[in-house]
């Protein structure tokens, strides 16, 4: 049995001291090699991969030495840690879709052990970290996979190398469904919550045609309970977010909800629209941040630009948000909680201005959540 330590330099800020972890237990499987050294660029630190070693399915698969050192950007105390990590000591899996959404994911991150690919038949390329006291495992679906069919796959192929993921998050960005009784911004965020219709995730396009449209069928998997139980710790739906972005507000100027029939004009932005046609709604969320809604997350396989088919989602199902992953992790048994930041309205008004917060905010989002979860999940 392959057994490596890994040997980190970790130190507290002025506001207090880190505290010393107890060692994990002696792990059953082959660890991942990840001792000491490597250059600090960032806060959360940087690693340079040279080895891995993992175990899947009960075969070891070694690749070259890899060492990592872990930075405060401004020491005051230095310890070094011996952790002992394989690969089931990584619990929580978090699965994104674009750059931006990595971007976000990584900066959430409280330290970074290094980066590893999967066993020989798993191509995902993963960051592994720390988040409180969860050690997570983070993926983001290949340069122009998309849909849920993908994310299918890459969800299968993470739980097959780390066989000991207990709470599953999809972070990333979606479309914003605003109603009249949730008044949804850009930048906010909505989290799939189960009602008596849906699981939490609706699969919109997975039904059949009928004499007056089209119905959708099926019942997705609910997220697992004590994920659900979690989230009552969490800021109730409307309520605030209460931590900081690291990220800059675009500003309320860019923040516009068209009324349903008006149709984009030529241009990356909304600067020829007519502000007429722009519905009205109060004051934006400059001041205090962004929101957070639970509700019905609708997934499906192709970009919605269309306010009519917008619209008819939120009627027929009150979804809150619309995105293109969620509907096939369930699907493949993944223990998914899905954390969209809203970055645009599903409308032809549709640009990347958001991204970039709307990610920040999930994000944030699901760092809060694995704050507050306890590790005996």
């Amino acid at each position: 049995m392959i057994r490596a330590q890994i040997q980190m330099r970790v130190t507290a800020n002025k506001s207090g001291l880190s505290r010393a972890r107890q060692p994990y237990a002696r792990p059953s499987a082959p660890v991942f090699r990840l001792p000491a050294s490597a250059q600090a660029s960032t806060r959360f630190a940087s690693s340079q991969l040279l080895s891995t070693q993992l175990s899947a399915a009960g075969r070891a698969i070694t690749r070259p030495k890899s060492q990592v050192q872990i930075y405060d950007p401004n020491p005051i105390i230095r310890r070094y840690v011996n952790e002992k990590l394989c690969a089931d000591s990584y619990t929580v899996g978090w699965i994104c879709a674009l750059k931006p959404e990595l971007d976000a994911a990584l900066n959430a991150l409280d330290q970074i052990h290094g980066w590893v690919f999967g066993h020989e038949s798993d191509h995902n390329l993963y960051a592994l970290g720390r988040i409180g006291e969860h050690c997570v495992a983070i993926t983001c679906l290949a340069m122009g996979k998309y849909g849920n069919n993908a994310a299918a796959m890459v969800a299968t192929r993470m739980m097959s190398t780390f066989s000991n993921i207990k709470i599953g998050l999809n972070v990333g960005i979606g479309g914003g469904l605003p109603s009249e009784k949730d008044d949804i911004r850009l930048g906010d965020v909505v989290v799939g919550k189960p009602n008596m219709q849906h699981g939490g995730i609706l699969q919109y396009d997975m039904g059949k045609f009928i004499t007056h449209g089209f119905q959708t069928t099926g019942f997705l998997p609910l997220p697992p309970e004590r994920l659900l139980a979690a989230l009552n710790m969490m800021p109730s739906h409307g309520a605030v977010l209460p931590s900081p972005l690291s990220v800059q507000y675009p500003g309320e100027k860019y923040d516009r909800l068209f009324k349903s029939d008006y149709e984009h004009m030529d241009g990356s932005t909304c600067e020829r629209c007519d502000e007429q046609k722009l519905v009205k709604r109060g004051p934006g969320r400059r001041k205090y941040g962004p929101r957070v809604f639970y509700g019905t997350v609708a997934s499906g396989n192709a970009v919605i630009k269309d306010p009519t088919t917008r619209d008819n989602l939120v009627r027929k199902h009150a979804a809150l948000c619309f995105e293109m992953e969620a509907a096939g992790l369930v699907n493949s048994n993944f223990p998914c909680l899905a954390i969209r930041g809203i970055s645009d309205y599903a409308d032809s008004h549709k640009n990347d201005i958001w991204q970039k917060y709307a990610a920040a905010a999930a994000a944030q989002f699901a760092k809060d959540f694995l704050r507050i979860v306890p590790v005996n999940i």
